[in-house]
């Protein structure tokens, strides 16, 4: 069964190629169905016999065989225990050596600890990232890992195994592109850490060809990426390219010289014939290590004599055997030992002639570990883990640049060279070390320097002789070594216009390139790649010119294409599995390409009248030819020919002249239907060439005449030429189209006709409406079935979607729309039908993760823009209908979940409900998750609130309360959908829940186990799991943005609106505000711990100014929104979670009282859960209490305090009095009813730190009200829940005849919060005049829903004494919180607090010296 799960099919690129990979099936097919292990392998090898005559594969669709060889590398390497890394030093290890010198020395090798700082000391963050996601089955403990594989050979019959799979690797890398195949490679890493060093080799030449590829270090994980860095910075080290004698019994070396030297034939004169060796570098072996055992610096040597009567497999037995030398340095002293073993001989001295023996002993040995340190090089250049490595390995063996050169430079030498030493294999890793150092252009003008100084040029010259004399004769042309090192030359040749030789090298490689009838295309088109770049400047043309080469590209371009026209069959016999265009062979196809793009180059950039000495009747004769003759010379070769021709127009008016002549234009105008054909290139040329045979009157005319525009949109309506602007190129070629529209108002008509004729037929039809797996019973969520149907990947998998022929079309029409922002297409567009087209039941799954969301997004958002914003044009594009239409989308959505959002909360839905109804209320719950997604992240962007606005306007009266319904039915979804995620979350195993989890998690999110990653499912039943709690989090987060958003409606200040508006707007908050509240009330009834901390989570988002990112001393409620959340009791339920919490808390012996570190994943089953949501409780209960205080204009207030008249700002002052005041007794009954205080001081039991640093804040957060209220203000009274209770007091409190002492005065203000609290009306008439306050009491205490329309009695002023009275209060409520008077035995509270809570000292110092100076203030 394929991978299910949705998030992984995200590489787009990978996704695009899927169908590609189907025309091979059958050659994978012929390699996977062998059976064997052997048997497999012999096929590779066979397969690498054959000759490659196609062209390059995308390595992509050789992925199964791929996967194939790597799951046989991980068997082995599993079996042998070589998955290990270099392990750390245990114990102190402040005496380790740092470096060792490259001088005089018992061994110049660099200390591996030394030289690998550069890894060591990288980015901490990098590092502990790495080794934090590594799972914890990974990390042994080092007793148990055994590190025998440093140092131990695999089996003859496994080495050779491995190494053909290895070589088979490298086959399919010479004659493929791309390089995403990382995890399919993967296996063959461990095989670095065996003591083969062929086996090495080809791990690091794997490594270093897909990073060059990549221009990335190619690994899986940043770990493993330092690791291989690691290991070949070891291999690196010891060998130096060149060694520095400091006395006079040992002589300098120089690698090059010594391995000239060692490969040359033997020479007439004796003398010549003596090779010296080295051996002072590595003779008597001594390795310095740091000794564990006694913690200091120790050294390991071997005599000469040991060195040489050992085998090398021995040796490592010895150090093995020995175990005295730490693992840490077994990897290192393997390749040291292994140079000892080289240069180990009987004598520092050979003769070439006399002691062959050992002269091809250490030639066998020394040629792959060379190549292997080169290869090693290339890999750090192309690092992009660590930045400018390869510049510290240049520093340190300084050198090594020079070497690399003459190497390269030595190349087609073998007539200096005896064949059974030959360097070829050197020379080749010595370029492609070079060839990746030269994408660093830092490094450019050391290469140059060595390539082109004084003393090299002449052997770059010299060199260049020889590949032209081997490419003439025909005799030993080393083709890869021309492709490597002409890509070298092509990527300095940027820096060759500023070379004094610049015209010399143009000379030489044109006399290379116009070599008489040479067969070896690749060479040539390597060497037409470096001419191509030098074409720019004026004098590189002119001695491209005197070197015969305009010559030559006419005469080679006529002749090549006439034979091909003669023989058009040469292709036949070879096998291809993709289609192709050509019958000519890829390897001529691509010459032929090479020089009409040199020809083209010419043409741009030389003048109008040497151009036209190119142009004689033959050249435009074969231009001709290849353009009636696409099906013989393909279409690349096709567009390479019409750039040639647009070039021309371009270039100067009298060419269109000459082409017309010819015949050319009417070629072109006649077959454009055939030219527009499955290729990017070709494509991208289709518009220009248009647009330069317009530049001519009588060319514009014929492109109308003969209806050619057309055509350009074909690629709107073609799928396979679609797929070819796939990755980039369709928006280079929409532009263009938009360019031929602004360059030609003649053709702007037919664009936008032919454009809307598009557009008619947009609707693809419908979507896959089950988006489930299914098992043989038919069901989605059974979890106890093992018999589920193979179902590939759904296209309705958005990133999969995005590929399909469907997706593709729909995708390139939108970006086309965005774009070309043509005015009449836009105001003739049917927005509607083009929505409804897209927008529907089974769109694909998490949709805004795919290319068609994006671009559908930027044509909305880009479109509102065109158009004026003028209410009587009547465009169809616009904001109303565009808002309108997903509102009703939503709505739709909503309405169809009806049985899902009544069902019992105690079961969950998905698990016990009907087949149908669960299909139903998943395409509408997948279908809302991205309508929301498109509305929330494009159409209100959740900071820009104008769209919201715009919709809240737009609905009339009659719609109004279908809005408000939408609301209340989303809040309801919202409640709903927390508790069913539950439900499934309790069904599964914390395995299950962990790969289930979806990724992108924005809020507090819960889970069983953590810790647990994410893995790559393929049972059918998480798949579905996992669709269900994405689209759960995805309308849970979009929900939370809705309504904030309208919440903060008032805030907006686009432009006045009328009563009426404000009115709708204020309806709106009070919906959110009730959803608010519902959600509240749910976890006081029935919400678990878990999901009250998530909820209020969500609600700290929904109410507060500032969201969840913000720091906690920034965050605060605005007006307008605590007034409702007070209006509403908001703070009541609070409380009452709170209380929830203490009896929790107090109740079960279970829980622990330890603080958690915030965090965004929390364990479901945490022992220390409750004390957290207590912490977070209190903290929101702090935050409401800070209320910002907001200048409303005059109608907005108005509205949400009906009938006042007076300034915001003074109701502000008069809600936070408010506010203060009931959350004071609010605590106050905590501490008395709940004896909060007792609990508090539990030695046993007491709260943990964070808690009561909440508690200490909130309390602080109710005191000193007499800074906010001014003296003398005239106050009227908030119109909140709280009003018609605060309302009575008021006016009982300003006669101070009857109520004219403090104590009566706070029995009334206690009677009113409890009335308040209980529902029941204020019996005032108990402590006062009866008479005088019935009337207002009874009218005040009316139903709540008819108290909307009662304007609230109002006082005329506002007492000072008052302001003293609650402030008063509030301090002795404080003073109660942390005293027990009326317990017999008097404590300390600060004492024990301070005694019990040691870690929140600072906190309690700071409240008591708080609260005293307000004490003494008063």
């Amino acid at each position: 069964m394929a991978e299910l799960r949705p998030y992984n099919v995200n590489n787009p690129s990978k996704a695009s190629r899927n169908e590609n990979a189907k025309c091979y099936r059958g050659l994978m097919n012929s390699f996977l169905e062998i059976e064997g292990d052997q048997e497999f392998v012999s096929k590779l090898k066979d397969y690498q016999q054959q000759e490659w005559l196609r062209g390059p594969d995308d390595i992509f669709v050789w992925i199964p065989v791929l996967d194939r060889i790597n799951n046989l590398f991980k068997e082995t390497a599993e079996k042998y225990h070589l998955n290990i890394n270099i392990p750390d030093l245990k114990g102190n290890n402040d005496n380790i050596p740092l470096s060792r010198t490259n001088s005089n020395s018992s061994n110049s090798t660099f200390d591996s600890d030394a030289s690998s700082n550069c890894f060591d000391s990288d980015s901490s963050s990098s590092t502990s990232d790495s080794d934090s996601s590594r799972n914890s089955s990974d990390i042994e403990d080092d007793l148990e890992v055994s590190y025998d594989a440093f140092l131990t050979q695999l089996p003859t019959d496994t080495e050779t195994f491995i190494m053909d799979m290895i070589n088979f690797i490298l086959f399919l890398l010479e004659n493929t592109t791309k390089s995403s195949v990382d995890s399919s490679v993967d296996g063959i890493l461990p095989f670095l850490n065996v003591p083969n060093m062929e086996m090495k080799l080809g791990c690091v030449k794997v490594s270093s060809i897909l990073s060059l590829r990549s221009r990335k270090a190619y690994s899986f994980s940043n770990l493993l990426q330092k690791d291989v860095l690691k290991k070949s910075n070891i291999i690196v080290s010891p060998l130096f390219c060149s060694t520095l004698s400091n006395t006079k019994k040992t002589a300098s070396s120089d690698l090059f010289d010594f391995l000239t030297k060692l490969s040359s034939k033997p020479f007439d004169l004796p003398e010549d014939n003596v090779l010296i060796i080295p051996e002072n570098n590595f003779s008597p072996f001594s390795f310095e290590y740091y000794s564990e055992r006694n913690d200091c610096s120790e050294i390991f040597k071997l005599d000469k004599e040991t060195i040489m009567n050992s085998s090398y497999d021995d040796l490592l037995s010895l150090v093995k055997d020995q175990k005295l030398i730490p693992e840490h340095y077994w990897f290192k002293i393997s390749i040291e030992l292994y140079l000892a073993k080289t240069f180990a001989t009987t004598k520092n001295k050979l003769n070439l002639k006399n002691d062959t023996v050992e002269i091809k002993k250490i030639f066998n040995l020394l040629n792959p570990f060379v190549q292997l340190k080169f290869y090693s090089v290339g890999l750090f250049s192309c690092s992009a883990y660590y930045k400018n490595v390869i510049s510290l390995v240049c520093e340190r063996d300084e050198n090594i640049l020079n070497c690399l050169v003459k190497l390269t430079m030595s190349a087609y030498s073998s007539e200096n060279e005896r064949k059974e030493f030959s360097l070829q294999d050197i020379v080749h890793s010595s370029l492609f070390a070079l060839e990746c150092i030269s994408k660093e252009e830092m490094l450019f003008e050391k290469i140059n320097k060595h390539l082109f100084g004084d003393g090299s040029y002449s052997n770059f010259i010299k060199l260049l002789e020889r590949i032209k004399v081997a490419l003439t004769t025909g005799k030993n042309i080393d083709t890869k070594y021309n492709v490597q090192f002409f890509s070298l030359l092509d990527n300095l040749s940027d820096t060759f216009s500023d070379l004094s030789v610049n015209s010399d090298i143009v000379d030489k490689l044109t006399k290379i390139f116009i070599i008489p009838d040479c067969k070896d295309y690749t060479t040539l088109c390597g060497v037409s790649k470096v001419l191509d770049a030098c074409m720019k400047k004026s004098d590189s043309r002119t001695a491209f010119e005197n070197a015969g080469g305009y010559t030559f590209l006419k005469n080679r371009l006529n002749k090549e294409i006439d034979f091909c026209l003669e023989n058009p069959n040469m292709n036949e016999g070879v096998e291809y599995y993709t289609k192709v265009y050509h019958t000519v062979p890829f390897k001529q196809i691509s010459f032929l390409s090479v020089i009409a793009s040199l020809f083209s180059k010419i043409i741009e950039f030389d003048s109008s009248d040497r151009v036209k000495t190119l142009l004689d009747s033959s050249i435009l004769n074969t231009l001709n030819k290849i353009l009636l003759n696409r099906n013989i010379y393909g279409l690349t070769l096709l567009s390479k020919v019409l750039n040639i021709v647009q070039t021309l127009l371009n270039k100067d008016h009298v060419f269109f002249k000459i082409l017309q002549e010819a015949g050319t234009i009417s070629i072109i105008l006649d077959n454009f239907q055939d030219f527009v054909a499955p290729l990017s290139d070709l494509l991208l040329v289709i518009p220009q060439i248009l647009s330069a045979i317009c530049l001519n009157k009588d060319g514009l005319q014929k492109v109308i005449s003969k209806n050619i525009l057309q055509y350009l949109f074909e690629p709107l309506k073609n799928v396979e030429l679609a797929k070819s602007l796939l990755h980039g190129t369709d928006r280079k070629y929409v532009e263009l189209l938009d360019k031929l529209y602004n360059d030609y108002p003649e053709l702007q008509k037919y664009l936008e006709d032919d454009f809307l004729n598009v557009m008619d037929g947009f609707d693809r039809g419908e979507y896959e409406k089950n988006l489930f797996m299914e098992d043989k019973n038919g069901n989605y969520f059974d979890i106890n079935s093992e018999n589920w149907n193979s179902k590939e990947v759904s296209d309705s998998l958005a990133c999969v979607y995005d590929y399909t022929n469907v997706g593709i079309l729909n995708k390139m029409v939108m970006i086309t729309l965005r774009e070309c922002c043509w005015i009449r297409v836009i105001k003739n567009l049917d927005t509607e039908f083009v929505l409804k087209s897209i927008f529907k039941e089974g769109i694909p799954f998490s949709f805004e993760l795919s290319e068609m969301f994006s671009a559908i997004t930027d044509v909305i958002n880009d479109t509102y823009g065109i158009i004026p914003d003028d209410s009587k044009d009547d465009y169809s594009w616009n904001r109303e209908k565009t808002l309108n239409f997903f509102m009703e989308n939503i709505n739709n959505c909503l309405q169809n979940m009806t049985e899902f959002l009544n069902y019992d909360n105690q079961k969950s839905f998905f698990l016990s409900a009907s087949k149908k109804n669960i299909l139903k209320v998943s395409n509408s719950l997948n279908l809302l998750n991205s309508v929301l997604n498109f509305f929330l992240n494009n159409l209100m962007n959740y900071g820009d609130f104008f769209c919201l606005r715009v919709l809240l306007e737009g609905a009339d009266k009659d719609n109004e309360k279908g809005v408000s319904t939408t609301f209340l039915l989303l809040g309801k979804l919202f409640s709903k959908i927390l508790r069913e995620n539950t439900l499934l979350q309790d069904s599964l195993l914390p395995q299950q829940d962990a790969d289930t989890t979806p990724m992108r998690c924005r809020f507090i999110d819960i889970r069983k186990e953590k810790s647990l990653d994410n893995n790559i499912f393929k049972e059918s039943f998480l798949n579905n799991i996992f669709m269900v709690r994405t689209w759960f989090k995805g309308i849970q987060f979009n929900t939370v943005f809705v309504f904030r958003a309208l919440l903060k409606i008032l805030s907006i200040e686009e432009k006045p609106l009328d009563s009426v508006d404000i009115f709708n707007k204020i309806e709106n908050m009070e919906t959110v505000m009730v959803n608010g509240i519902n959600i509240l009330n749910f976890l006081v009834e029935e919400g678990e711990v878990h999901e009250i901390l998530v909820r209020l989570h969500y609600l700290e988002n929904i109410l507060l100014k500032n969201n969840v990112y913000y720091k906690e001393k920034d965050k605060c409620i605005e007006f307008p929104t605590a007034s409702l959340f007070y209006r509403f009791k908001g703070n009541e339920l609070l409380f009452k979670i709170v209380k929830k919490m203490i009896s929790l808390m107090t109740s079960r012996v279970d829980i622990e009282f330890i603080d958690i570190r915030q965090a965004k994943i929390y364990n479901k089953d945490i022992k220390s859960l409750a004390p957290l949501v207590l912490h977070y409780c209190l903290n929101l209960l702090t935050w409401t209490t800070k209320i910002e205080k907001q200048e409303l204009e005059q109608t907005q207030f108005e509205e949400l305090f009906k009938n006042i008249t007076i300034d915001s700002s003074t109701y502000c002052d008069e809600l936070i009095v408010q506010t203060k005041t009931l959350n004071s007794f609010e605590l106050k009954k905590l501490f008395e009813k709940e004896n909060l205080l007792a609990f508090i001081l539990n030695e046993d039991r007491k709260l943990t730190d964070n808690s009561l640093n909440s508690i200490l804040d909130f309390i602080l957060s109710m005191v000193d009200i007499k800074e906010i209220i001014c003296d003398n203000k005239d106050i009227p009274f908030v119109h909140s829940g709280y009003t018609k209770y605060f309302q009575v007091f008021r006016e009982a409190i300003q006669r101070p005849d009857e109520i004219s002492d403090d104590d009566l005065w706070q029995k009334v203000y206690e009677h009113l919060v409890y009335s308040y609290e209980n529902e029941k009306n204020c019996n005032l008439e108990l402590l006062l005049d009866s008479n005088k306050y019935t009337s207002s009491i009874e009218k005040l205490t009316k139903n709540f829903k008819n108290f909307r329309s009662v304007p609230p009695l109002f006082v005329s002023t506002y007492y000072p004494k008052d302001v003293n009275k609650t402030d008063n209060l509030l301090l002795n409520n404080v003073k109660s919180f942390l005293s027990n008077t009326e317990a017999a035995d008097k404590i300390d509270i600060k004492y024990e607090l301070l005694k019990l809570y040691p870690n929140c000292k600072t906190k309690i110092e700071e409240f008591y010296k708080t609260i005293n100076e307000l004490f003494t203030k008063k």
